[in-house]
């Protein structure tokens, strides 16, 4: 008797090929038939390619955005920048609401006490007297 392939279609495609010739793909996470391996390997192949140009641009453009080594000049110190010191300098002085935050002095706990009304007048955690 002359042995007879059995054939199977494919689920990952719909291509028929023999049962013999499937295997178990760890992408697909099923059994595929030997073309959807070969497409799958081309398309990473095409995928690392097309990576490996996009990572290459970038460093040509990081590179022409450096500037040439010797061509800076040296900054005195009084004269360097420093970013927070800028946001330190550009913030609103506090309103003169008499707002202020306040530390209780038993349990150390946080919160807003307004000067001018003396509101709160107890501690909102422990209820002890706010002494200001």
């Amino acid at each position: 008797m002359a042995k007879e392939r059995i054939m199977v279609k494919c689920r990952q495609c719909g291509r028929v090929a023999a049962a013999d010739e499937f295997i178990l793909d760890h992408v697909y996470k099923r059994m595929v038939c030997p073309e959807c391996i070969k497409d799958r390997r081309a398309r990473e192949q095409v995928h690392e390619e097309a990576k490996f140009v996009r990572e290459e641009k970038l460093s040509r453009k990081i590179e022409d955005k450096m500037p040439q080594r010797g061509t800076m000049q040296p900054v005195a110190k009084d004269q360097s920048f420093n970013p927070r010191m800028e946001a330190v300098k550009e913030q609103p002085a506090p309103a003169s609401n008499g707002k202020r935050r306040y530390t209780c002095s038993k349990c150390t706990f946080e919160f807003n006490y307004n000067t001018l009304t003396k509101v709160p007048s107890k501690c909102p955690y422990c209820k002890a007297s706010v002494n200001c």
